[in-house]
């Protein structure tokens, strides 16, 4: 892959999230670190998904899709971790030891789950009798 900049500084920053959310075991995770991750991530997705529209092939897209999908599921357990109080952000709390679980296991969650996510997904937004349905449905939604 060429140019791709703000993928890879997508993968590079979820690689180091793991040590930077959960620095020693059983400390509580601090709740403006958390936030400042969210907010982060956010910005790191959004500019890979931009480089995936737009300067992307779709060969690069196919092997993109898979830590892109990983990545929004992240960022949306995370944005759930935020609802808590920083008291409640332990490692003892399920939610937040699923996140953990989760980023411990990036690497063959892309290349399960994810992968078999990504891969769903383009079989649908490929599929011409589904657009034909959405079409359908758009014209008829226009007054």
């Amino acid at each position: 892959m060429t140019g791709t900049n703000e993928y890879d500084a997508l993968q590079d920053y979820l690689a180091g999230l793991h040590g930077e959310l959960f620095p020693e075991p059983f400390k509580t995770m601090s709740w403006s670190l958390l936030v400042a991750h969210v907010d982060s991530l956010t910005k790191q997705v959004n500019k890979a998904l931009a480089f995936y529209h737009d300067e992307s092939t779709s060969q690069e897209q196919e092997a993109m899709s898979p830590t892109l999908c990983y990545a929004q599921a992240l960022l949306a357990a995370l944005a759930r971790l935020a609802r808590f109080d920083e008291k409640d952000l332990t490692r003892f709390n399920q939610i937040v030891a699923d996140t953990e679980a989760m980023l411990v296991d990036r690497a063959a969650l892309i290349e399960t789950r994810y992968r078999e996510q990504a891969e769903y997904q383009r079989k649908l937004t490929r599929d011409e009798k589904l657009k034909g349905l959405m079409e359908k449905f758009l014209d008829s939604c226009r007054l």
